[in-house]
């Protein structure tokens, strides 16, 4: 529990720490270390020549396919993929992302997607979420364990993205909705219930079982960690993520 919580798990992986405690290791790991530096690697990305980005990306993947390649499969999850370097390279797609949607060429794209008809947008927003889904079955079934399940995330989402702002501005009123409303709130405390759903699922199964509930009332438990993992997750919003934002925003 001590090297989880002082993240030496997370920077000099072990087996033996696997399985323990995940979500405590990666929520302190990626405010400690995500928020610290996300500043200076937005306005690096967002500054540098896109000449020159698409050359560092593609050494970056070059190494990382070789560390991919390197690594037995059964080592993959404790290793590379709970690295903070390697995990790092989320954000900073997810910045590039960002570049890109404000770039002309994604305002060009926009553009051509919001003169599609209303019926062709949600056709496609569909269909991107089926082919997702495949993808999705796929990665579980087909393909290694060491093909990282976030890269499908990324080509779709894209093209989601400005389909779902081009449907905004057809009908704003649809997107003004309570039960969007709620949705929406969800998706801005995804990242907070992605660190901290492991612990509120934990703790809430250990209550369960000394309260001797867990296997008598199952219904009841999966509402408790519902409640328990949303939360943890607004806490851990209000009162580090929040704090950390505005000290180095």
């Amino acid at each position: 529990m001590l090297a989880n919580l002082l993240l030496v798990q997370t920077w000099f992986c072990s087996e033996r720490f696997a399985l323990a405690y995940f979500g405590t290791s990666w929520f302190l790991c990626d405010i400690l270390f995500f928020y610290l530096i996300f500043k200076s690697l937005n306005i690096r990305i967002m500054r540098v020549r896109m000449s020159r980005l698409f050359s560092v990306c593609a050494i970056i993947v070059a190494l990382y396919a070789m560390c991919v390649v390197t690594i037995p499969d059964e080592k993959f999850n404790w290793t590379l993929y709970t690295f903070p370097v390697f995990r790092l390279i989320d954000c900073c797609i997810g910045i590039m992302l960002y570049r890109f949607v404000a770039s002309e060429s994604g305002k060009s794209l926009f553009s051509k997607t919001c003169k599609q008809p209303y019926s062709l947008q949600c056709l496609g927003v569909s269909l991107l979420l089926l082919l997702f889904c495949l993808t999705f079955f796929a990665y579980r079934d087909l393909l290694p364990v060491n093909f990282r399940g976030v890269a499908l995330f990324w080509p779709f989402a894209i093209i989601f993205i400005l389909y779902l702002m081009a449907m905004e501005k057809h009908h704003p009123r649809f997107f003004s909705l309570p039960v969007i409303n709620v949705f929406t709130s969800l998706g801005n405390l995804s990242m907070e219930i992605f660190l901290t759903h492991d612990m509120a699922i934990y703790m809430v199964n250990i209550i369960m079982l000394h309260l001797g509930l867990y296997y008598s009332c199952p219904f009841l438990v999966v509402c408790v960690k519902a409640v328990c993992i949303l939360a943890l997750a607004w806490l851990a919003r209000k009162c580090v993520v929040d704090p950390l934002s505005h000290r180095f925003a």
